[in-house]
């Protein structure tokens, strides 16, 4: 479950790599046309290849939206995990809207501009990619909140960094130490929440908690623009990490069952 976890923020990581120097070669709209060709064929592929275990009629499924809400409320550990899962997916995602004039501050050529901010975006996806299975191994025979603890202190730290960096060149292996432990935060949490969640009610938990991620996201973005409009660019870097060090306090009081 990590791994696919894993996966979905690993591409939102690493697309920039052919995205951005697409924009520069052949322009914005066809940009447009490969991401819409990418969700066509990942809905052919899931037609083919993905196979549904159906119920049969009478069965002891009692799913439905708001009695996955009310598990979820009723149950302190799940919310806590989705609480977390909401705030790392912000804090991580934090920092992507202002992200390439940051590095256009720290004397990028204009001609590169795109190309290198990909790059950088692309490292953390591809040192993810690499540390996914290792992460994902160990989250099956510990507690998730040691991983949380570890991982989420020193991608904060790693954020504040930023602020820090006299030249771009310094962000890649800065970069690459995120993409290290940045595997290892939203997945565990996702695997965290399925094993505490019971089978007949988990798709439509994992559902809610899926939305968690979306509307981290999206408050992220939104404050994001604020803070960079109102105080600078660089308050960003440590609101992200401020939030990282909060998940990282909240799962330190996990209990460890």
């Amino acid at each position: 479950l990590s791994s696919v976890q894993t996966g979905s923020s690993i591409f939102c990581k690493s697309f920039p790599t052919s995205c951005h120097p697409s924009t520069g070669f052949h322009g914005i709209r066809n940009v447009f046309l490969i991401v819409s060709s990418l969700c066509f064929l990942s809905g052919v592929l899931v037609l083919i290849f993905v196979i549904e275990k159906k119920k049969p009629k009478g069965g002891l499924s009692q799913s439905n939206f708001m009695g996955n809400i009310k598990y979820a409320i009723n149950n302190k550990e799940i919310m806590k995990l989705m609480l977390l899962i909401l705030i790392a997916q912000g804090a991580i995602n934090y920092t992507n809207p202002i992200f390439p004039y940051f590095v256009e501050e720290l004397g990028v050529p204009k001609q590169y501009l795109s190309s290198i901010t990909g790059s950088l975006f692309a490292i953390v996806g591809l040192f993810s990619i690499m540390f996914a299975p290792t992460w994902g191994r160990r989250n099956d025979r510990k507690h998730y909140a040691k991983t949380i603890r570890v991982s989420t202190t020193i991608i904060g730290t790693a954020a504040v960094l930023h602020i820090f960096m006299p030249s771009y060149l310094y962000l890649y292996p800065l970069r690459a130490i995120i993409g290290i432990f940045f595997a290892a935060v939203v997945p565990t949490l996702f695997a965290a929440l399925s094993k505490r969640i019971e089978p007949d009610i988990r798709g439509g938990v994992m559902g809610i908690a899926s939305g968690a991620t979306l509307l981290g996201s999206l408050v992220s973005f939104l404050s994001c623009g604020i803070v960079a409009a109102q105080f600078g660019i660089e308050t960003s870097f440590l609101v992200s990490g401020a939030m990282l060090f909060l998940v990282a306090i909240l799962s330190s009081k996990s209990k460890n069952n």
